[in-house]
C-alpha cells in the first residue's frame, strides 16, 4: 500500500515539475501545488491499486464458480 502511495505522490510533483519547465519559471514556483499534486497523485494511486485488487478478486471467484460449474452458461 505504501508503494503505490509513494509512486503516486512521486507522480504528481513530477508533473508539476514538469509543467514549471514548460513554461520556463523557477521549479519550485507555487510550492503549495507541488503538496497538493503529490497528495492527489497518492489519492489516485491508492485507489487504482484497490481497484485493481477488487477485480482481481473478484475475476478468479468467477473463475472458480465457472470451474465448479455453479454459473449458467448462455449460448
Amino acid at each position: 500500500m505504501a508503494g503505490e502511495m509513494l509512486m503516486g505522490a512521486t507522480f504528481g510533483v513530477l508533473v508539476k515539475l514538469y509543467s514549471n519547465s514548460l513554461r520556463r519559471v523557477s521549479l519550485l514556483r507555487q510550492p503549495w501545488e507541488h503538496f497538493l499534486l503529490a497528495g492527489i497523485g497518492a489519492y489516485s494511486f491508492q485507489c487504482i491499486a484497490v481497484w485493481t485488487e477488487q477485480n482481481i478478486a473478484r475475476y478468479e471467484e468467477k473463475l472458480k464458480e465457472f470451474k465448479e460449474g455453479k454459473q449458467v452458461k448462455y449460448y
